[in-house]
């Protein structure tokens, strides 16, 4: 083997020979710790639509028209993502920064103000904006 590619394996940390035994042992690990992630993964969306139930559904409602909130039907085709996260995440400070569709939102809600919801991560924000995509989806 030529020294160029004794140096790429080395920079790759490709190792040199690995057995069909060990090989296999390793499909097989990573197969386990997959099946042991689906019942979480799917506990998760659960999880999600809890969430929203719990801490959005109060003023918005996917499909159903306006509440103090906007509806969130096809709100991914209203605003960006990372718009969208970044107002879950912290509406008031939107706001405060004078952002358009932010005081848009404001004067259509009558002025009412989104409140920051309490534990919100950008995880979470965006499982939020999943799980709404997907109830729109599956209406559709």
């Amino acid at each position: 083997m030529s020294s160029s590619l004794k140096q790429n394996r080395a920079h790759l940390m490709v190792p040199k020979k690995v057995s069909n035994k060990k090989l296999v042992s390793r499909v097989l690990i990573g197969i386990a710790v997959l099946f042991m992630m689906l019942p979480q993964m799917a506990a998760s969306q659960q999880d999600v639509a809890a969430y929203f139930k719990q801490n959005c559904a109060s003023c918005h409602w996917i499909g159903g028209g306006r509440l103090v909130g906007p509806d969130l039907q096809n709100a991914s085709a209203r605003a960006e993502r990372d718009w969208q996260i970044r107002f879950i995440l912290n509406p008031k400070g939107m706001l405060d920064a004078q952002d358009a569709y932010a005081l848009k939102l404001k004067d259509e809600a009558g002025g009412a103000l989104m409140t920051n919801v309490p534990g919100i991560t950008r995880e979470w924000a965006e499982a939020l904006i999943d799980f709404i995509d997907a109830v729109m989806d599956f209406r559709q």
